[in-house]
């Protein structure tokens, strides 16, 4: 199946839907090319993830479900998608969890954008540090790193800027990684329970892709793959 270039926003197929944008109308096409719903006007939406999608409508967000349902109101300030049955939503300036009922799981406590639940946990920020939470929003490990942020094109980037918020910009493990300072200054990795995986070596390092990951060597100054188990 092609779609036929007429949209003005066409965004990659979530769970059999599309959201799409055209003049004045939004709104999901099926994998047929033909709408399976339209959104109402001045309504906007994100991708669908376990069965529910982010809407926004006047400054609020909420979720809707594939029948066009809405089965979360809008009611905060920013919205991702679920991931493991929770989402991070944002209320009152602070980010926590909610389930996909609406209830709270875990608190809005956590500063900037937080990262999806991959295997039951999560990293989260800080006063500009990242930790990480189980499902209770306990700490494994609390907040003590520097920024791991992920890029567009899905890559998990160690960086320490980009503080403006952005969707995509997000702390979050890749394979079982993520690249961390303590400093700013020297990169590394740890694994999903905190532990140092790669020591702190780096300038620059970025996420795990099929076993490699785009490092950039302090003492050279170049780009070179830094395989998983070095």
């Amino acid at each position: 199946m092609v779609v036929k270039p007429k949209y003005d926003e066409l965004n990659p197929f979530h769970e059999g839907l599309a959201y799409f944008e055209i003049e004045n109308e939004r709104g999901f096409l099926d994998q047929t090319g033909s709408v399976a719903f339209k959104l109402p006007k001045n309504w906007r939406a994100s991708d669908f993830s376990e069965g529910l999608a982010a809407f926004e409508f006047g400054g609020k967000w909420g979720y809707l479900d594939r029948n066009d349902k809405k089965v979360i109101p809008p009611s905060f300030e920013e919205a991702a998608e679920f991931h493991e049955g929770l989402a991070a939503v944002k209320s009152k300036n602070k980010w926590g969890y909610i389930s996909q009922q609406g209830t709270w799981i875990i608190a809005p406590t956590f500063d900037e954008f937080p990262g999806p639940f991959r295997s039951g946990r999560a990293l989260v920020r800080l006063e500009n540090k990242v930790g990480i939470v189980d499902r209770k929003g306990q700490y494994i490990v609390k907040p003590l790193f520097n920024l791991g942020m992920k890029q567009p094109d899905g890559v998990a980037i160690a960086a320490v800027i980009h503080s403006t918020w952005n969707r995509s910009q997000r702390p979050e493990f890749s394979e079982g990684k993520t690249p961390v300072s303590i400093d700013g200054k020297s990169w590394g990795f740890i694994n999903e329970v905190g532990k140092q995986v790669i020591g702190y070596q780096f300038e620059e390092a970025h996420g795990f892709s099929e076993g490699l990951a785009a490092v950039k060597k302090m003492e050279r100054g170049d780009l070179s793959m830094a395989a998983g188990d070095l």
